[in-house]
């Protein structure tokens, strides 16, 4: 809990500076001198060992700022909502893993400062500008802050205007001082989060269940209005809608209706996805690939979720499931002067729907109106009941109310689709049977991107032959500074499946990757932990 945080310039003259703390960084209070690692490779620590106590270390560089001349809000118009209906199926292990350049470095960068103990690390958002600051967790050289009785070194992100003032200052050589007072305190001492759950009781199908929600926990620096107070009010107010039906129709429903308000999504989805444990599926030690299916999975026939700002909605996300294209077709027609009659085929990650889809059960998040959500409000300090809209989201509230009643008045549940595998290999068993299959030598250099709703990641692929096998190094423009080095990989009829770990905003995330080669390009599927499924596509550069 964040109780008090100021920070201030002192010298060589005296402003006070936009910064937020980092989740989970400690209380610190002192003024001191600022410090810029320069540094390279794991030569250039030494040069500051014995000298950060009691400092200010920056961490990152300058980043120009360019003038905003577009808006940074913005609603689907008819050309983007026609690539998003007239998308395709979205493209859904013997290994040594080393890590290599950038990682390494890092792990030694933050093992020095926690044994330097400079009173805090700070650093600037990779986006905004104008005071909007995005603000993640705060980092430590192993495992996560979060983690009890972990040691970690107090952290803030500054606005980048004030963040690159500094900076220049020290490049010039000017002595800068900062002063920073920071309370805050763990108030979970038992690790657990809840999450809350209503029911609507079912009749002739009580045992089935249809399941609606939003999660309810927020980023700290806003108040979380767009994420996600706005997806959690809109499905209080679905249940609200639903129960005042009942009371005015007579008419109750089939199945069961289930409201769930989720906890820790921020952390890792963790109260949908431990739910969907609990009752759905076992996933064994990992906690994130199922291992088998429990009996209840059957009875739910669809998750519905909200939880991309205040955006009224446009359509629905099918997650690869075209079997519900004409359900949701008809359901949908009713609301064409609302705006909403697009159905895509694409997937979307990052938020609840994603346990129950990764577990065979219909899970769907809404198209919505981007607004100023990924651009502004997202993880930000502007976060705030100022950006919500209230006409969109009575909006969405009426739509998801309609499918939810339709969801538990047809006859049979909804239809489900194929596992991403089980649709990969169906791919791959046409292009075997094609006469124009090729067995294709992979080894060279590719470039590859990944397309991620609201970011696009790019990067390159080095194959090298290793005896009957290959070994891979990626890079990225996500994290340009880290390696991944995938040792002892095999090809088998040009597909190739591998995993690695990446980190990202503090937390450690699980890659998979299931590629297909043909002689200039790939395509395939990367799997990013409990955030979703999202296609890969690539080329080849040389031999």
């Amino acid at each position: 809990e964040l109780e008090h945080f100021e920070m201030h310039a002192e010298e060589p003259s005296y402003w006070p500076i936009i910064a937020y703390p980092k989740a989970w960084s400690p209380s610190a209070k002192g003024t001191g001198e600022v410090i810029y690692l320069q540094i390279y490779g794991e030569e250039d620590l030494e040069q500051y060992k014995g000298k950060l106590k009691g400092k200010f270390v920056l961490i990152d560089t300058i980043r120009n700022v360019s003038p905003p001349f577009e808006a940074k809000a913005s609603r689907h118009d008819v050309e983007s909502l026609f690539e998003m209906a007239t998308a395709g199926q979205p493209t859904p292990r013997p290994r040594r893993r080393n890590r290599a350049g950038g990682f390494n470095l890092n792990k030694a960068i933050w093992t020095m400062l926690e044994e330097e103990k400079p009173i805090a690390v700070l650093d600037r958002s990779y986006k905004g500008d104008l005071g909007t600051v995005f603000v993640s967790g705060a980092r430590t050289a192993e495992g996560r802050a979060r983690d009890s009785a972990k040691v970690v070194i107090p952290q803030a992100t500054l606005s980048v205007e004030h963040f690159n003032r500094i900076h220049r200052m020290t490049l010039k050589g000017e002595t800068v001082k900062l002063s920073m007072d920071l309370k805050s305190s763990y108030t979970n001492e038992d690790g657990m989060e809840h999450n809350i759950i209503a029911e609507i009781p079912g009749t002739d199908l009580k045992d089935e269940v249809v399941m609606f929600g939003a999660h309810i926990d927020s980023w700290h620096t806003g108040t979380g209005a767009t994420d996600n107070g706005a997806g959690s009010s809109v499905m209080m107010e679905v249940a609200r809608i639903l129960l005042k039906t009942i009371e005015e129709t007579g008419i109750q429903p089939r199945r069961t209706l289930r409201l769930a308000l989720w906890t820790g999504e921020e952390q890792g989805l963790y109260g949908s996805r431990n739910y969907v444990g609990d009752f759905f599926a076992d996933f064994g030690d990992s906690g994130y690939t199922p291992q088998e299916m429990k009996p209840e999975n059957e009875n739910v026939s669809a998750y519905y979720n909200l939880d991309n700002g205040t955006g009224k909605i446009r359509g629905v996300y099918l997650q690869g499931n075209d079997a519900v294209r004409p359900i949701f077709r008809e359901w949908l027609d009713p609301f064409e002067d609302m705006g909403a009659q697009t159905l895509t085929l694409r997937n979307t990650g990052g938020t609840d729907h994603l346990p129950f889809d990764g577990v065979g059960i219909p899970g769907f998040q809404f198209i919505q109106d981007p607004m100023a959500y990924f651009s502004r409000t997202h993880h930000s300090n502007m976060d705030n009941w100022d950006h919500l809209s209230g006409e969109d989201l009575s909006q969405a509230a009426t739509i998801i109310a309609s499918f939810v009643w339709n969801t538990s008045q047809r006859d049979e549940k909804l239809p489900r689709k194929k596992s991403q595998e089980e649709e990969l290999e169906e791919k791959r068993e046409a292009k075997k049977a094609s006469k124009a299959f090729k067995a294709v030598d992979p080894a060279g250099s590719w470039s590859y991107e990944v397309e991620i709703p609201g970011m696009q990641v790019t990067g390159d692929m080095v194959i090298a032959k290793n005896g009957d096998k290959f070994d891979l190094t990626l890079t990225s423009d996500y994290a340009p500074d880290e390696k991944e080095v995938i040792e002892g990989v095999q090809i088998v009829d040009n597909a190739m499946k591998f995993d690695y770990q990446s980190e990202a905003q503090g937390m450690l995330i699980d890659i998979k990757m299931n590629l297909d080669f043909s002689e200039k390009s790939i395509e395939g599927m990367m799997t990013a932990g409990t955030f979703g499924s999202f296609p890969v596509k690539g080329k080849r550069n040389s031999m």
